[in-house]
């Protein structure tokens, strides 16, 4: 099975398993009457619905980036959607503490939030550390800001924000049970939709900054500088590295120039080639900006 093909049936699952989710969330807040669960019902769907928009966008080319559109639909698309969600959430969380009224049933609602709970965390727990390996260092808006896999980046950081809004319904609607504080079912609410509207706001940041040419934050200069380096001493023909600057220059797209000192015996004709080399090793050992133009100052001793 191709790259493609797999990263298109796992984003189909799991659009597919939070559309049953909702269902089921949505079930359990009617049943028992928790604005909690049924604003993580809220969320569920959102999540469904963006991560179904992304599908057109899933890795079309042949070395594993997402399509062209991919980091509108998944950031653009998410930050509207996930907007959305958040106002949703809080409606149906104002209702829930006006009412404040004591929960009809709550063992449902364990067992659905504590499902939903482990299928995150073990998504994450596979997903995360294969996505964020070659991002070490790098600030989380960073990090989706280079990534040439947007889809990927953006389911993530759902699970990420799901698995924290349903463990604190979770826990919100124990206090409510147990310690007899019926509010905390609206309170987990108000939290959920808080939750919503912090990843709808990091998506429409993190497209934001992808708007028109800008330089890249010291923190990613200095992680390319460091690969350019490892990268020229491989390579063995380059004497010192006299410059390095990078700039965003579209999603996902960087453009880093780099004014190098070649040791002596190096013949103009072979400057091309070292460079090719240089500019493919970067790629190589930088996958999360991978699409670079590498435009050379070279000052030969």
């Amino acid at each position: 099975m191709s790259q493609q093909h797999s990263q298109t049936i796992a984003v189909l699952f799991a659009a597919g398993f939070q559309g049953l989710l909702a269902v089921a969330l949505a079930l359990v807040g009617t049943v028992t009457g928790s604005a909690a669960v049924t604003c993580a019902a809220v969320m569920a769907a959102v999540m469904a619905l963006h991560q179904a928009t992304m599908l057109r966008t899933v890795a079309r080319s042949p070395d594993g980036h997402d399509g062209d559109g991919a980091h509108f639909w998944s950031y653009g698309a998410g930050a509207m959607l996930l907007g959305v969600g958040a106002g949703a959430a809080t409606v149906i969380s104002i209702r829930g503490v006006m009412a404040n009224e004591a929960l009809v049933s709550v063992f449902p609602i364990y067992a659905v939030l504590g499902f939903a709970m482990l299928a995150y965390a073990g998504t994450l727990y596979v997903g995360a550390d294969a996505y964020y390996a070659d991002k070490k260092g790098l600030t989380l808006g960073e990090a989706l800001a280079v990534t040439v896999r947007p889809v990927f980046a953006a389911a993530m950081v759902e699970t990420a924000a799901a698995l924290i809004a349903f463990s604190v319904a979770f826990f919100a609607v124990l206090f409510a049970d147990r310690g007899g504080v019926v509010w905390m079912d609206g309170v987990a609410a108000i939290g959920i939709a808080a939750v919503l509207a912090g990843v709808a706001s990091v998506f429409l940041l993190v497209l934001r900054s992808q708007l028109g040419a800008r330089d890249v934050s010291p923190l990613l200069l200095k992680t390319l500088t460091l690969a350019v380096a490892q990268e020229a001493e491989r390579i063995g023909a380059i004497k010192r590295i006299d410059d390095v600057s990078a700039r965003f220059i579209g999603p996902g797209r960087v453009a880093l120039s780099v004014a190098l000192t070649f040791k002596d015996g190096v013949e103009a004709g072979h400057v091309r080639a070292v460079l090719d080399k240089l500019a493919s090793g970067v790629r190589t050992q930088q996958p999360a900006v991978k699409d670079i133009a590498l435009a050379s100052v070279s000052d030969a001793a």
